[in-house]
């Protein structure tokens, strides 16, 4: 009688366990999305001076182009590890939240990313993406 007990009590502990395992892991909705957007704001915390040329450029103020740019970020980190190119829905919400044209946020989206990239963030790309490359090769590598 005292062996049963013993292990019923040994039964519910453990998936009292796993249960309380499986909720830890969970992340709610709300902080990924709030985690998001502070990664967002901390990439673009030194790209002050970009933004503001980008606004001069573009006749866009600073704040608008640095929300949409916010909004990209963070709608991009939260869906990256998807294989599906979310590119055009991202346009178009922000479009819609911003209330500015597709065009206006495409353009600043793009010029942003790509136009006003310095010498030193071209190479870092390049080392990045080789460096990338490099481990998927040894990955595949040690799976055949």
């Amino acid at each position: 009688m005292r062996n049963i007990t013993f292990i019923i009590l040994l039964i519910i502990l453990f998936l009292n366990s796993c249960s309380n395992k499986k909720e830890k892991n969970i992340i709610p909705k709300s902080k990924k999305i709030e985690d998001s957007y502070s990664q967002a704001d901390s990439e673009l915390e030194f790209e002050k001076e970009k933004i503001a040329l980008l606004s001069v450029i573009r006749g866009i103020p600073k704040d608008s182009i640095y929300l949409v740019l916010r909004d990209y970020y963070a709608k991009n980190d939260l869906l990256s590890n998807f294989e599906n190119d979310y590119t055009e829905e991202f346009i178009d919400t922000i479009s819609k939240n911003r209330k500015m044209s597709k065009q206006k946020v495409a353009s600043i989206i793009f010029s942003f990313k790509y136009e006003m990239q310095t010498k030193e963030e071209i190479e870092q790309e390049a080392k990045d993406s080789y460096e990338e490359f490099k481990n998927d090769n040894i990955e595949n590598e040690e799976q055949y």
